[in-house]
């Protein structure tokens, strides 16, 4: 893409003018436009920033450690402490969204806690010290930093704080996203890493405007990279091709009012143009800091974000988004909800969708990571008054209870392994590492319920966080005892690498009539399952949907209750038999992908796809019986 250069008056007011791109997000220019933004936003009271309102020029409670980055002491220089307001104090605050990693010689322990109240030690970190750069050239007095307002020795002071960091990001008066650093080491506002985007001129004679230069330059790619996952919904491509053939639509868009004869020609100058400029600004629209966990609920809850990518400077609030090169000459009012609006237009297992594929360093850190996001969530919850059939809606290990027979049904898209440390049951997406994925549409649920839960949180009074490895939950509904076998190739009926169920019983039928597919929930169950299956071990298939809707369910397999008597008051763990886990989730294939299957008569050329699901019902529906099991 390409953008038209300076931001002067423009012959072409349908396209628009672009921005210069500061070679430093620290120079004035720069701080200007951030100014601007800011001030927009939150001192505006008409429809355009009508979503921010309950955010416009107010002051947050400050957390309980800020940096006071105000200039101090007798002899000019500029120091930093660390503040801990009483509390109920109010004010204004930057919070820093960064990656970690890199070194980091500075950061506030139980041992250097008072000293830093006096004095926090200086250089620090390239990305904290432009953080701080950032935060006086905004005229705002203090700022939050993870690694140096939590005491980073001390498990106490972790648990209080990480709880706390939603509101945290959702109290600061903007967020300062350091995107271009993949570490506190690299910094985000130097040209080296904004790799700016340089303009050149093209010279132009057009025939319905006066004589005046084209300046053109590659439009600046972090609009491109913000969650989710653009601004505008479009993808990035960055070959060549792609290049030329949006330079040779622009041009075009541009010279409407010239002459045909002339277009060929300035097309062809423009595109010689570009190839000069190529490899001067070619920033990667990736962002590493866009890929970790913690960051997604920091930019969801954030009333401002300013993003401080590679390329460019970029904008992010409730209601509008916008980038340092404007290069359409406006600001794009969303039209739908992105990753700021999760909360109030998107549903739970949209979010956790796209939670689901982000990294963590810390994996146990998955629940806890959205721990502030789930507590806006069900303040907005109950202001909609959602309740489930008992008349309220709680929050257990990532869903919902007032959704729970649909967010259950959750599958592995591309598998990991299980969190070593127990985070959550078996039944949560928690407590894999996998992107996991919901059907689509939701299928028809069957005649089944949740008939007791317990799950405690590890922390008392933290119900968004990690839960106690005592956690539980018994479903009633129809049961059928299964076995794993190899599915065969419809090339010769060799053993493929594809497992799939069978009923245990007497008339077991063939694969090509039970006709299911296992999505397995992690590497580590898959083995741990085969490993059982071998040894005789025991599995069930929780039947979750029902005629005449393709059959969907859990593939539970026994396990050695880890729950003791009389851990549950009145409910004895150990009166309802073996416990069981969950392994994986079983779906009957699509129509195209039954008729692979060595046992190909059972599938006509004629069948419809409602005939296929009824065939598969009758076949299973001989095993079914009615049950209620543990799964833990």
């Amino acid at each position: 893409m390409t953008a038209i250069f300076p931001g002067s008056r423009t012959p072409w007011p349908v396209i628009g003018a672009a921005n210069h791109i500061e070679p430093d997000g620290l120079l004035p220019g720069a701080i200007k436009l951030a100014k601007s933004w800011i001030q927009e936003c939150a001192g505006r009271r008409d429809d355009k920033h009508a979503s921010c309102s309950q955010y416009q020029e107010k002051d947050s409670p400050l957390p309980n450690r800020v940096i006071d980055v105000s200039p101090s002491g007798t002899n000019g220089t500029d120091s930093l402490r660390l503040y801990l307001p009483p509390a109920g104090e109010t004010g204004r605050y930057v919070a820093l969204s960064h990656c970690w990693g890199g070194q980091t010689p500075t950061m506030t322990t139980t041992a250097t806690l008072s000293s830093f109240v006096s004095e926090i030690p200086t250089p620090l970190p390239q990305t904290f010290a432009d953080a701080v750069a950032v935060t006086r050239a905004l005229g705002i007095r203090y700022l939050w930093i993870d690694s140096l307002c939590i005491l980073q020795d001390s498990r106490d002071d972790w648990a209080e704080q990480a709880p706390l960091m939603g509101a945290i990001y959702s109290g600061a008066y903007v967020t300062v996203s350091a995107d271009a650093a993949d570490n506190s080491t690299e910094g985000f506002l130097r040209h080296a890493n904004r790799k700016y985007f340089q303009a050149v001129r093209v010279p132009y004679d057009g025939a319905a405007t006066e004589n005046s230069p084209i300046w053109v330059r590659q439009r600046g790619a972090l609009g491109y990279q913000l969650p989710f996952h653009d601004f505008t919904g479009r993808e990035f491509y960055s070959d060549d091709a792609t290049v030329k053939h949006r330079a040779r639509y622009l041009v075009r868009r541009m010279l409407l009012a010239a002459t045909n004869d002339t277009v060929k020609d300035v097309e062809d100058e423009v595109l010689a143009t570009l190839s000069r400029i190529q490899g001067t600004g070619g920033a990667d629209p990736s962002s590493k800091l866009s890929t970790r966990g913690w960051v997604f609920q920091e930019r969801a809850l954030a009333a401002r974000t300013l993003h401080f990518g590679p390329a460019e400077m970029a904008w992010e609030c409730r209601s509008l988004i916008s980038c340092e090169c404007s290069a359409s000459g406006m600001r794009y009012r969303r039209t739908r909800s992105l990753l700021k609006n999760a909360i109030n237009a998107m549903d739970w297992t949209d979010i956790v969708e796209e939670y689901s594929r982000l990294e963590f360093t810390v994996a146990e850190d998955r629940l806890v990571a959205l721990a502030g996001l789930a507590e806006a969530a069900a303040q907005r919850r109950r202001q909609r008054g959602g309740e489930n059939e008992e008349g309220r809606d709680g929050y257990l290990a990532g869903l919902w209870t007032r959704d729970l027979r649909t967010e259950m049904l959750w599958m592995s898209v591309f598998r990991r392994e299980a969190i070593k440390t127990y985070v959550a049951p078996s039944w949560s997406w928690a407590s894999v590492t996998a992107s996991i994925q919901y059907p689509r549409p939701a299928p028809n649920l069957g005649d089944w319920r949740v008939v007791n839960m317990h799950c405690p949180p590890v922390l008392a009074g933290s119900v968004f966080g990690n839960c106690s490895p005592d956690s539980y939950m018994d479903i009633e509904g129809p049961l059928i005892h299964v076995k794993l076998v190899l599915a065969e190739d419809p090339a010769g009926g060799w053993p493929s690498l594809e497992w799939s169920l069978l009923p245990v019983g007497p008339e077991e039928g063939g694969i090509g009539k039970a006709r299911t597919s296992i999505h397995w929930d992690c590497d580590d169950r898959k083995q741990t399952s085969l490993d059982q299956q071998r040894k005789g071990g025991s599995f069930v298939l929780f039947v979750a949907t029902q005629k005449p809707e393709n059959l969907h369910g859990l593939l539970l397999r026994e396990v050695y209750s880890r729950l003791q008597p009389g851990r549950v008051g009145e409910n004895d763990p150990t009166s309802m038999g073996p416990g069981y886990e969950r392994v994986g989730y079983v779906k009957q294939p699509a129509l195209s992908q039954r008729r692979t299957w060595s046992d190909s008569s059972s599938v006509s050329e004629s069948e419809s796809e409602d005939e296929a699901p009824m065939e598969c019902w009758e076949f299973w529906s001989k095993f079914m019986e009615r049950g209620t099991i543990r799964v833990g």
